[in-house]
């Protein structure tokens, strides 16, 4: 079995003001163009998504909003626990999905942590930034626990 994920910042966001708690900042003009335009480079690499695990945070559910303009109907599943979490969180989710085709959206450090982790390489997301990594004949939870080898990766930054 093949699984693919997709890991990916969100968008530019506003800058944290006294009006907008962190977990409440919002997407740009900017943001919103960058999630789309990474949406469609996903969409010209043959990726599409089963599910969609998200931050809970405004600018991440904006992201995903821009993302599901060019993936209609994927399923979204929000997490409160990926907002500003370490790659343990993610890895946590990622082993019980029995999707094939998975994407994470979530925040820095750890969204850039976790695909470093996961590729061997030395990840740093700017805003929409993505990962797709690929792995042949792995389980989610081999790939969870770091016991399995990426076949491929690709970056979008």
């Amino acid at each position: 079995m093949e699984c693919t994920l997709v890991l990916m910042r969100h968008g530019h966001a506003e800058e944290v003001s006294g009006v907008h708690v962190d977990h409440d900042r919002h997407l740009t003009h900017r943001g919103r163009g960058e999630a789309k335009a990474t949406a469609l480079w996903l969409k010209e690499q043959g990726i599409t998504p089963q599910v969609i695990y998200a931050s809970s945070a405004a600018r991440v559910q904006e992201t995903v909003a821009e993302v599901l303009t060019v993936f209609p109907g994927v399923e979204v599943s929000t997490h409160a626990g990926l907002y500003m979490s370490a790659p343990r969180q993610y890895t946590l989710i990622l082993s019980k999905t029995s999707s094939h085709v998975v994407m994470m959206v979530g925040h820095n450090p750890g969204i850039s942590h976790l695909a470093s982790e996961l590729s061997a390489r030395d990840v740093y997301f700017r805003t929409a930034g993505a990962a797709i990594i690929t792995y042949e004949n792995e389980t989610w939870d081999q790939i969870a626990s770091g016991t399995a080898e990426a076949k491929t990766y690709q970056l979008f930054s």
